[in-house]
């Protein structure tokens, strides 16, 4: 059992960071809800319905063929899709409502992709992504 002198110690520093401001906006990013949802895979492609979509513009689709999640994002431009596979030592990412971490080592990605903070360097990996007026279909290569 943890003694109330150690409990105090390991929390004392986080309630003083967060009292300062300090992770503030990164606590406040991880209460975006973001919606998975398994999809099929068919003739090379992911597809989901548009009904099946989040809300907030970002889905992550989950299939067992697959490494890691695909991160889809809507965008004005249109929809982006994304590996959720660290390019710096392939584990996978955390997302956030405006960015993507890695629990490993650090590195963050925006929502198209591009390296914010290393020690990553490379792009995440993007899909050729398409659609029609019911569904959104990526298309793996």
């Amino acid at each position: 059992m943890e003694s109330r002198r150690n409990f105090l110690k390991k929390t004392g520093g986080f309630t003083a960071a967060m009292c300062s401001g300090i992770g503030l906006s990164a606590l406040l990013q991880s209460c975006t809800t973001i919606k998975n949802v398994d999809v099929k895979y068919a003739n090379k492609k992911l597809s989901v319905a548009k009904l099946d979509l989040g809300e907030e513009g970002i889905t992550i689709l989950r299939n067992d063929k697959l490494s890691a999640g695909v991160y889809l994002i809507q965008h004005d431009e249109g929809y982006a899709a994304y590996l959720m596979l660290c390019t710096h030592k392939n584990c996978e990412l955390q997302p956030t409502g405006t960015f993507m971490t890695c629990p490993c080592h650090g590195s963050e990605f925006s929502n198209k992709g591009e390296v914010l903070t290393g020690p990553a360097t490379e792009p995440l990996h993007q899909f050729k992504v398409t659609e029609d007026d019911t569904h959104v279909y990526v298309w793996l290569d």
